[in-house]
């Protein structure tokens, strides 16, 4: 019989545990959307801007926030609006992305 490396089963219930707190964090789609406002809202505070406005760095990088990620991203912006493809950077290679929020590189926080 082959060796265990990975315990699916209890995977699985760990996934199944997480979307137990989550409902019980916010339990409508109206308090988990507020939640996604506010966080939206405090990171504009500190300087985040929404992708549309294609005002972009000059040389077209900057660090971004892809939604679902828990981390920012080296990313670079190819072509114009409306025809504007995002390549973020990560562990040595270049991904497409779809970003929610961008800032220039410099800038903290």
């Amino acid at each position: 019989m082959a060796k265990k490396i990975v315990d699916i089963d209890q995977i699985m219930r760990d996934i199944e545990e997480s979307k137990l707190k989550r409902r019980e964090i916010y339990p409508t789609v109206d308090q988990a959307l507020s939640a996604m406002q506010i966080a939206s809202l405090r990171l504009r505070d500190e300087g985040w801007q929404l992708p549309g406005n294609n005002m972009f760095p000059r040389d077209r990088n900057f660090q971004s926030l892809i939604l679902g990620s828990t981390k920012t991203f080296e990313t670079t912006a190819f072509g114009h609006h409306p025809n504007v493809t995002f390549m973020i950077a990560d562990g040595n290679d270049w991904w497409p992305a779809n970003i929610i929020l961008w800032k220039p590189i410099d800038q903290k926080g």
